[in-house]
């Protein structure tokens, strides 16, 4: 796939250093089995989790419904940033002869703040475990966004209070925001060859020209909940003869995922930021910077809450352009280091 290839590609020649071996996406998970009493209450289906900004209202709707727990959350919070912006409009990092230039443009990065950070500070989205999977079994969140290769660690059964049930799970296509094209995140294992003797480069390239034909690639990403990387493999029509030509087991929640994740490769909206010298710390500081905010503001809310206070009230300093603002001039100046 083209798009893999150019990942791999990078520095002032940009010449083809990592080869493409298994990839993975992100899709929305969803616990059925919890969400079924809210949404019938609501008159909610699943194309309410279509958009980030349905979702939104979707999960102030379930904390109002819930007495005060959060609806969704989301691993790779970089990826939201990443994406979103691209989806936006404008790449926050655009890359050229390994060079990255930044593009943090104000009004896109206010729309992706209104559409998590507000949410989060107000509880109607959630983040304790280490990961989204952690906080659908312990129940603190309903829906989450991770990525397709993470099936495996998704709960069969919630515990609450003591309290076990098992649950249903769907899978659906990463969301997108209203009245834009749909773009979804690109990632995976890349494979080097390290430098060597000739005979040796040869035979790895041959090698690695083996593993990823399409019955070797098939074969490891089934076991492995990892996707293809060759255009013939990574269709939704290859996946399911492949399994269906070997008799293959796979579970429900893991075809399901196959299936939405090779979909969304197969609509030509896959999106992976450039490489560039300053990109690892750059990215981390997306990772980080809004969602450290939010969670560090929303536990500051609860405690005025427990103190007495109104919630509405408190909330009212967190939600101005001002305090936006100051997160977008910090996060700002600390790319700018990065993207020289």
């Amino acid at each position: 796939i083209k798009n893999y290839v150019n990942e791999g590609s990078f520095g002032k020649n940009n010449e083809w250093k990592l080869f493409p071996f298994t990839k993975s996406t992100e899709v929305l998970i969803f616990n059925k089995t919890d969400w079924e009493p809210f949404a019938k209450e609501y008159g909610y289906t699943e194309d309410d989790l279509k958009t980030w900004e349905s979702i939104a209202k979707v999960s102030e709707d379930y904390y109002k419904w819930s007495n005060g727990k959060s609806f969704f959350g989301r691993d790779s919070f970089a990826n939201y940033m990443i994406v979103g912006s691209k989806q936006l409009g404008k790449e926050i990092f655009k890359v050229d002869s390994g060079k990255g230039t930044l593009q943090f443009d104000e009004a896109i990065m206010r729309r992706l703040w209104d559409n998590y950070y507000v949410p989060f500070v107000k509880g109607y989205y959630g983040q304790e475990g280490r990961y989204r999977s952690d906080d659908i079994k312990l129940g603190k969140i309903v829906a989450m966004i991770c990525s397709s290769s993470s099936t495996a660690y998704t709960p069969s059964e919630v515990t609450v209070d003591g309290k076990t049930h098992d649950i249903d799970s769907v899978v659906l296509p990463l969301p997108n925001f209203e009245g834009t094209d749909a773009y979804a995140v690109q990632q995976g294992a890349n494979i080097g060859v390290v430098k060597s003797d000739e005979t040796k480069e040869y035979a790895s390239v041959l090698f690695l020209e083996w593993l990823t034909q399409t019955e070797q690639n098939l074969e490891f990403c089934v076991a492995t909940g990892y996707l293809p990387a060759k255009k013939e493999a990574s269709t939704t029509k290859a996946y399911n003869d492949y399994v269906t030509k070997n008799k293959i087991e796979v579970e429900a929640l893991q075809n399901d995922t196959f299936n939405t994740a090779l979909s969304q490769i197969e609509s030509g909206t896959m999106y992976k930021e450039g490489g560039f010298s300053g990109e690892y710390s750059a990215r981390n500081i997306l990772n980080t910077s809004m969602i450290e905010l939010a969670q560090k503001d929303r536990k500051v809310v609860l405690n005025a809450v427990k103190k007495g206070k109104k919630e509405e009230e408190v909330l009212k300093s967190y939600l101005t352009d001002e305090h936006f603002k100051q997160w977008y001039e910090d996060t700002k100046k600390k790319l700018e280091e990065y993207c020289k």
